[in-house]
């Protein structure tokens, strides 16, 4: 009984959709190949497994689609179909990120080329597959040969997949929120917090000898193995199946490294807890907190979040008792603690979520080249930029917000003397990034006040402009940082592009314009210096080379 024209229309619609992806698998097997590989299928075997499906999806499309046996071939497909289903829903949940390879290189185009979404395309083909073969005279329909050897092969093929996608050995390596950095600062560090004693601190510094060792030669290793997998996918062509082969092999490669150092790090740590007794473990969590907070605040890009005010107290030597309130003073630094520890995890948590995710993006348009890798993969769109830059201009403000509502608390419980040593210490951890600025004015009054013979006279006036000179550049130093933050807020959190662009354009004029102040402060220091200098002392010490 021929099939009524709507569903012919039907089954040819569906046999072309099945035709052409066989099709273009079996001329570019690539896709196909990579994502079986990607699960941890053999090359052969992915090979073979590809090629066979794609004649499959041939010979039933030709068959829909020229009306020869249509019924056992819509069954068949609704068989074949069914099974590709299956693997789909496991990569699905080991890799949702991973493309199918159902279309071939069409499938960065190809609007449901995510394994979820082509869970339900097929659902839905299956079931305007069911619907055409229905049909009161076919109850139960002996399925011909080639329906048969389709039922076969795809019986055969669907474990295989199915166990090759449980694996899931490509999905990105779980980080941790931090990773526990051994090192020698760290250590000494844990000596004093812990208060080791002699033969604990001899333990420890061999315990750190055999970490370093060992660490170096694994590094050499891996840079070993490294080269090896540049050597071998550098020069493949961009898009290629190697090339992609290579960039699973680096991922994998990637994921082992971060395991094994993360194993060396947990064993190197377990040994220094076996060290300590019982009544050193507070310590053993401040140390902990400690190389955490070590690890994390530079992350920031403002720079009142790149700041932690316990660092700051232990620098100055401000102990709870030089405060008006000790007990309420240890209360106020341990919640500071804990809120700062929180905000910067949670930071750090966001930002390993976005890199993963950027990746993934990124992997989804590796086929794409230069910019529109970029574009494409990186920012998402303009709704995903707009979500990603408010989330994480939020997480900065979180921290930088922390810090000056501490620091305002704390330095009210602490005497003017401390109060202010503690602001100006704060004011130039905000400042750190300028301090490498090469100041030739405090270069060279310290080098006449250390190594000129002068009076007492000479001395005193360069000291005095030594002391004006450090508190002008420190105050250029802080406006400079302040307009710097200012622009980078802009950058995050003002929404109005062309608001936006104006507020910044004002922030980079100023940060130029005080740059250029810092400059003739600079030159004009030296000339004052140099002019308090007898003949004499000019010749032999002369005036350096101004700034430009």
């Amino acid at each position: 009984m021929p099939l009524p024209l709507g569903k012919r229309l039907v089954a040819m619609l569906a046999g072309a959709l099945i035709g052409i992806a066989g099709l273009l698998k079996a001329i570019d097997p690539g896709d196909g190949i990579l994502a079986l590989v990607g699960v941890g299928v053999s090359r052969s075997l992915a090979g073979f497994t590809i090629l066979a499906i794609s004649g499959i999806e041939i010979g039933l499309g030709v068959r829909l689609l020229v009306g020869r046996q249509v019924v056992n071939a819509l069954y068949a497909s609704a068989v074949l179909i069914a099974g590709f289903t299956v693997y789909l829903v496991a990569i699905w949940i080991t890799n949702p990120s991973a493309e199918c390879g159902c279309f071939g290189a069409l499938d960065q185009w190809w609007a449901t080329g995510s394994p979820g979404a082509g869970v339900l395309r097929n659902l839905l083909l299956i079931g305007a597959l069911l619907w055409c073969a229905r049909s009161t005279t076919h109850a139960t329909i002996p399925l011909g040969s080639s329906a048969k050897l389709s039922c076969h092969l795809t019986i055969l093929i669907a474990p295989v997949l199915v166990a090759s996608s449980a694996r899931g050995q490509w999905a990105m390596p779980d980080e941790r929120p931090w990773s526990m950095e051994v090192s020698r600062a760290a250590l000494d560090r844990l000596i004093i917090i812990a208060d080791l004693d002699p033969e604990q601190q001899s333990l420890v510094d061999a315990i750190y000898r055999d970490f370093e060792s060992g660490f170096r030669e694994w590094v050499q290793s891996q840079r070993t193995n490294e080269q090896a997998i540049k050597n071998r996918f550098e020069n493949e062509r961009h898009g290629s199946l190697e090339y992609h082969v290579g960039n699973l092999e680096w991922q994998r490669f990637i994921s082992e490294c971060a395991e094994q150092q993360e194993a060396r790090n947990g064993a190197a740590i377990e040994a220094l807890m076996a060290v300590m007794r019982d009544d050193q473990q507070d310590g053993w969590r401040r140390w902990r907190q400690w190389n955490t907070r070590r690890n994390l605040v530079p992350a920031g890009i403002l720079s009142e979040e790149r700041i932690d005010v316990l660092d700051l107290l232990e620098v100055l030597k401000i102990t709870p008792q030089q405060s008006r309130d000790p007990d309420q003073f240890v209360i106020l630094v341990n919640e500071y603690e804990r809120l700062l520890n929180e905000a910067l995890l949670a930071r750090r948590a966001w930002m390993v979520g976005e890199m993963r995710h950027q990746w993934k993006r990124i992997a989804e348009h590796s086929r794409t080249d230069g910019s529109s890798v970029w574009v494409q993969g990186l920012h998402g769109g303009a709704g995903e930029w707009d979500r990603r830059i408010k989330e994480q201009y939020e997480h900065h403000q979180r921290i930088r917000v922390l810090n000056r509502n501490y620091l305002l608390m704390i330095t009210e419980m602490l005497s003017a003397d401390d109060a202010q040593a503690l602001r100006e210490r704060y004011d130039g951890r905000r400042t750190l990034w300028l301090q490498h600025q090469a100041d030739h004015a405090l270069r060279y009054l310290d080098l006449l006040l250390n190594e000129v013979s002068i009076n007492d006279d000479q001395r005193a006036a360069l000291e005095t402009l030594r002391q004006n000179h450090v508190h002008t550049v420190k105050q250029l130093h802080l406006a400079i940082t302040n307009a710097s933050d200012d622009r980078v807020e802009a950058m995050l959190s003002v929404r109005d592009p062309a608001a936006k662009m104006n507020r910044m354009d004002a922030s980079q004029r100023r940060m130029d314009d005080l740059m250029v102040q810092r400059r003739r402060e600079i030159n004009a220091t030296c000339e004052l210096a140099f002019r308090s200098l007898t003949q004499s002392q000019q010749e032999q010490y002369p005036l350096p080379a101004p700034l430009k």
